[in-house]
């Protein structure tokens, strides 16, 4: 199963578990947007963390699903995961209840869409953030990044596809905490997300919309992806 969910104590559990580096194709981004959504408008719910099992995070869209297409159907798988990535990134942004993403070993492309689009991030300290659309012609996640690191990083990360370690981000703020392994980083999250579940839902969905307005990089990210798109017909 790519993803596993459950609730506990008013929290709901979102688990990436598609070995082995949890790359998501178009039919996976699809469920991870309706999966979040059952999540987020279940009254039970106070808070989500988005948990992964494996060697990482999530590497992002699986480029297999991608190999050996004729550039005409290319195009058309393009477009599906970018529908699914989109509405996921939207949902979260836009979910009445705060969104926690647990980071482990690498964050990659779209995963890293998923975790900006978060509320917080906590991350081990080794992992790695990348934005290496510039390999492929993608260019998704500028004004997300944009909006909550420096610009000469974010352009330095989108120009070499480089990645970033997240000892260096939470100097910015972009990470609320740095833990030492992974059982540090489920303790330290489940205890936020403890202290956020003790409010009441509809206090904490007034407080993510007033933030939201302040903050709505979707309708840019949808530009983005169209400009994906735009490549790859350039090719044909």
């Amino acid at each position: 199963m790519t993803f596993t969910t459950k609730i506990e104590h008013s929290i709901g559990y979102i688990t990436i578990n598609k070995p082995p580096v949890n790359a998501l194709n178009s039919s996976d981004w699809i469920s991870f947007y309706k999966i979040f959504e059952e999540q987020a408008f279940n009254e039970e719910i106070k808070v989500i963390i988005i948990n992964s099992k494996g060697k990482g995070f999530c590497s992002g869209a699986d480029l297999n699903e991608h190999k050996d297409l004729a550039i005409e159907d290319e195009i058309k798988v393009s477009k599906k995961i970018n529908d699914g990535v989109w509405k996921l990134v939207q949902a979260i942004e836009r979910s009445p209840v705060p969104v926690i993403v647990n980071c482990s070993n690498f964050v990659v492309g779209a995963g890293m869409l998923v975790a900006m689009s978060a509320d917080f991030i906590f991350a081990e300290s080794k992992t790695q953030f990348k934005l290496p659309g510039i390999n492929f012609g993608v260019f998704a996640g500028i004004s997300n990044a944009i909006g909550l690191l420096p610009r000469s990083l974010v352009k330095k990360m989108l120009f070499t596809g480089e990645p970033v370690f997240a000892e260096e981000l939470i100097k910015y703020g972009f990470i609320l905490a740095v833990c030492n392994d992974k059982n540090a980083l489920v303790k330290d999250s489940f205890e936020l997300a403890k202290k956020i579940s003790t409010h009441k839902r509809d206090h904490l969905s007034i407080l993510k919309s007033l933030i939201l307005e302040n903050k709505n990089h979707s309708a840019n990210l949808k530009k983005e992806l169209n400009a994906s798109i735009n490549a790859l017909k350039s090719l044909d």
